[in-house]
């Protein structure tokens, strides 16, 4: 059983004794006694309490899906001009294709990670240094060119892998037989995205030996970067959830997500072709 279910097991078991205790200990009046009426509010307050715990679990969930099948930022989707909205992306996805900027927090000493997370981190996000600035600034240079780049090549390999004989499903907006792919085509307007995910005709073994076989892509859980990224989330980033809550989120056993980069697609396909020979 997932925890989100226990949890709803849980807050069920929990207002049916508030109901029972109520009805036990009200008089004919319809009036209990002032120590039975607080024991009566804290089980009321358990059972809220319990509601908000499986809020936020469904929302990490939601996220967990949302991960899996990621469009790329800002930069593809077309703004709702009904209304004015700030919005803000992180500058280690697409941005910039060093990979190095924010990674460098966990070199430092540890009162200065301190610092930056507790304090700069929490009040108004990562101020860079002027080293790091610089960086930014080379990679917007060429940020356009990187991230249609990449767009395009996802949609390419979205449509070969979803030919592929040893795939099972291809998860991905800018293919039509996405259930995403109206809404896609109505706010992304120049590409769908560079993450996709895919399941193998295989097992969690056998699609995890995928990512042992590859040699130009690397076995990376980022998303965003100039190269292309293949990761096993099962076996990795959600290697932690039981069976149910992995379903539950969209993980399933034999899926593999992929981030795609610059390199040129006929190149790509090839190293992933050259993996699925393995299945």
């Amino acid at each position: 059983m997932s925890k989100i279910l226990e949890m709803r097991q849980k807050r069920a078991e929990v207002w049916d004794k508030a109901r029972a205790f109520l009805d036990e200990h009200t008089n004919e009046n319809g009036v209990m006694t002032a120590e039975d009426s607080q024991q009566y509010e804290r089980m009321e307050q358990e059972v809220v309490d319990l509601g908000h715990t499986i809020d936020r679990m469904e929302r990490a969930e939601q996220m967990d899906r949302e991960m899996n099948e990621r469009v790329s930022p800002n930069l593809a989707s077309r703004p709702m001009r009904t209304q004015e909205t700030l919005r803000g992306i992180a500058s280690t996805e697409y941005r910039n294709a060093f990979w190095k900027h924010m990674r460098d927090i966990d070199r430092r000493s540890p009162e200065v990670r301190n610092a930056l997370q507790v304090g700069t981190l929490s009040e108004g996000g990562y101020t860079v240094p002027d080293e790091f600035e610089h960086q930014l600034i080379q990679g917007l240079e060429t940020l356009s060119l990187r991230v249609q780049r990449t767009v395009d090549n996802a949609l390419e390999l979205a449509g070969w892998l979803e030919k592929h004989p040893k795939i099972e499903h291809v998860s991905y907006p800018g293919l039509k037989s996405s259930k995403y792919h109206t809404l896609a085509k109505k706010y992304l307007r120049n590409g769908f995205g560079g993450v996709l995910t895919f399941r193998v005709k295989g097992s969690a073994e056998q699609a995890s030996k995928i990512v042992d076989n590859l040699g130009l892509i690397s076995h990376l859980a980022n998303v965003g970067d100039a190269k292309t990224l293949l990761i096993h989330p099962a076996s990795t980033t959600h290697a932690q959830l039981g069976e149910q809550e992995l379903a539950a989120s969209g993980v399933y056993p034999n899926l593999l997500r992929l981030s795609l980069g610059i390199e040129h697609i006929d190149d790509i396909k090839e190293d992933l072709n050259e993996a699925l020979k393995h299945l």
